[in-house]
């Protein structure tokens, strides 16, 4: 077969037009080629270009190569089980490639005519890769990855087309519930995006209602505005009959469900005709003269001429409304190129110079962490004033978190809050006013005196001891505590995060202070992880153990120490040789000084003092509870609990 069925200058989307600089045309081609050159410099950009889409042996192959005049295999089943992004190309030369990158699998074409045998390589190649790590691949399963063919041709504007897998509705003999998913995947991610133009392929051979990809292009384009529908296999449809007037109402935008901007007719090659593509256009020509389809649509919708016409204007018109959004972008994108460049300094092609490289990285990384760790600035070389985070060190927001970690466990830290029935709470010390940092919404359950030893009754009775009758048990006042300092953990482990994460914070700003991607997605993988993808761990623990400790390490093991720390407090009993405590409880237990009960006994002789009268009262209802079966201990138990938690 010769390398293209088309002479120079037979194949166009648009008109050839002279190379004027007013020229509609020209500057429609130098739009298109605009974006063909982004596509090139940047992959991840997103583009502007056209998905042919519908449902299994619809014909979208026969529509792909009608408009490329490329040949791409054909047959009556299942074809594409891949997605397939072919890039037309204008250029002297008629050559191109079919690459998978995400096999690394490539295929230069020194003829277009080389093309369908090197698409079937990209899938025998898919289907090794495959076979190695899984069972039940065969010919027919479905594939995530993208066969990427780029061809060069003199009369080619430049286009980019992605030919998607057939949608099925159900598994069947030769394809799986994970292929129908994949297929449907790979047509919504591809359908929804804003810049993509939806050829929107139905045959002739089922009713317009029942092919899905009609329902589809309204879901992700409910105007209808970057659709074209395509009905192919016309001679498949029976004149005359209701299903040839669905299909006109269809093209004619007779039917609002399936109102798209476009709609065209094309009759392509069968799978079992062999003609050429040349011959093909004829043969269509003479199919839509004095038929049905010449009499009911536009001539602008038969034919594949007039689809390529139609895909170079819409394409353009995209291309237009979205090149604003492209330059903002692209400004982006160099901006943050130019700063890298920055970092990157001269050349380091010699393993001196690299060498040298790392030793300047590594020291400013030793002296931004100190300074930001000690408060202490080192000199202006690498900033004097440098910060990683709002401006501050590391060690002044530190500080910060710990204060406001004093003052909500001071205010939070305790399950329960005895409050005087009249006055509430005191003596406490209140959170830092504003405060957003990251500590569990705690709220300490507030109780008066009375309901407080209600609870340590409930404590007693649940945990009886053959104690004798009135006797302290110390296993209560332990349960009571461990009960009160239950908040201690999820505040403490809060708080222990929120600094690892201004540590973690604070090293990537000083990482991309000094250094450059790769450089410095290296060096977070290798503090964050303690690994580096092409130096084997233990060439490190061999020389510097020290160097294998991670920032991810570190955070275990602040989670093991605060552990270590809290489990004498929620495991073991209470102990404490602190003087304070046994102050604190002996000023608890008799609250009143020396002087003011000289005070009182003076005063009950002549009885005019009310605060002494208050006293006795209160002491004598301590004995009526007594006296009455309630339990002294209880209340004691609480006193001890209160002692032991403040000191």
């Amino acid at each position: 077969m010769a390398e293209s069925q088309y002479k120079d200058g037979d194949l166009h989307l648009g008109t050839n037009s002279p190379n004027k600089a007013n020229d509609p045309d020209v500057l429609n081609q130098m739009s298109l080629k605009l974006v063909d050159d982004l596509r090139r410099v940047d992959r991840n950009l997103e583009l502007p270009q056209i998905v042919v889409c519908g449902n299994q042996s619809c014909g979208k192959s026969s529509v792909l190569e009608a408009i490329s005049g490329l040949d791409f295999p054909r047959g009556d089943g299942i074809v594409t089980t891949f997605a397939t992004q072919l890039a037309l190309r204008r250029g002297e030369q008629r050559c191109g490639s079919v690459r998978v990158d995400e096999i690394r699998f490539e295929a230069n074409l020194d003829s277009l005519s080389e093309l369908g045998n090197s698409i079937r390589a990209a899938k025998a190649a898919l289907l090794e890769h495959h076979q190695e790590s899984k069972n039940g691949i065969s010919e027919n399963t479905i594939f995530e990855e993208t066969v990427q063919i780029e061809v060069t041709h003199p009369s080619w504007p430049p286009l980019t087309l992605v030919d998607l897998p057939g949608l099925i509705e159900n598994p069947n003999s030769t394809q799986t519930e994970r292929d129908v998913d994949l297929i449907q995947k790979l047509v919504r991610q591809n359908m929804k995006r804003k810049k993509t133009i939806i050829l929107a392929i139905i045959d002739g051979n089922s009713e317009p209602a029942v092919q899905k990809i009609l329902k589809l292009a309204k879901k992700f384009d409910h105007k209808g505005e970057r659709t074209i529908g395509v009905i192919t296999k016309p001679d498949e449809i029976k004149p005359g009959t209701p299903t040839e007037r669905e299909f006109l109402r269809c093209a004619t935008n007779a039917r609002p469900d399936y109102h798209f901007k476009h709609w065209h007719v094309l009759r392509n090659r069968a799978f079992n005709e062999n003609y050429t593509l040349a011959e093909r256009d004829k043969m269509e020509a003479e199919f839509f003269r004095d038929s049905i389809w010449e009499k009911e649509l536009e001539r602008g919708q038969l034919g594949i001429d007039a689809l390529r016409s139609t895909l170079s204007n819409i394409l353009e018109q995209h291309v237009h409304h979205e090149l604003p959004g492209l330059v903002k972008s692209l400004n982006v994108d160099l901006e943050k190129c130019t700063k890298d460049l920055s970092h990157l300094r001269q050349a380091r092609d010699t393993f001196e110079d690299q060498q040298k490289y790392l030793l300047e990285i590594s020291t400013a990384f030793e002296i931004l962490v100190k300074q930001n760790t000690s408060g202490i600035s080192f000199g202006e070389s690498l900033g004097e004033s440098f910060a990683p985070m709002e401006g501050r060190s590391l060690r002044a927001l530190v500080q910060e978190y710990n204060e406001n970690f004093a003052r909500y466990i001071y205010e939070k830290g305790h399950f329960y809050e005895e409050v005087d029935a009249n006055e509430g709470p005191t003596g406490r010390i209140k959170a830092h006013r504003g405060d957003t940092r990251p500590f569990p919404p705690c709220s300490p359950k507030r109780i008066n005196r009375k309901e407080f030893v209600d609870v340590v009754q409930a404590i007693r009775r649940q945990n009886y001891c053959s104690t004798f009758p009135g006797a302290l048990e110390p296993s209560h006042v332990n349960k009571l505590f461990q009960k009160q300092a239950s908040p201690w953990r999820q505040i403490a482990e809060a708080h222990v995060d929120s600094v690892w994460s201004l540590a973690v914070q604070a090293i990537n700003n000083v990482i991309n202070h000094i250094a450059s991607e790769p450089t410095a997605g290296k060096l977070r993988e290798y503090l964050m992880k303690g690994e580096l993808e092409d130096v084997a761990p233990e060439h490190f623990r061999a020389e510097a153990p020290n160097m294998l400790y991670s920032l991810d390490r570190f955070r275990k093991d602040l989670r093991t120490k605060l552990s270590e720390l809290l489990r004498p407090y929620e495991e073991f009993r209470a102990a404490t040789l602190d003087p304070e405590y046994f102050q604190t409880l002996a000023r608890r237990r008799y609250p009143m000084p020396e002087n003011e009960r000289d005070g009182i006994t003076a005063c009950l002789a002549v009885g005019k003092n009310e605060s002494a009268a208050d006293y006795i009262q209160e002491k004598l209802s301590t004995y009526e509870m007594v006296v009455n079966g309630f339990a002294s201990n209880d209340s004691e138990m609480l006193d001890l609990m209160h002692v032991y938690y403040k000191v």
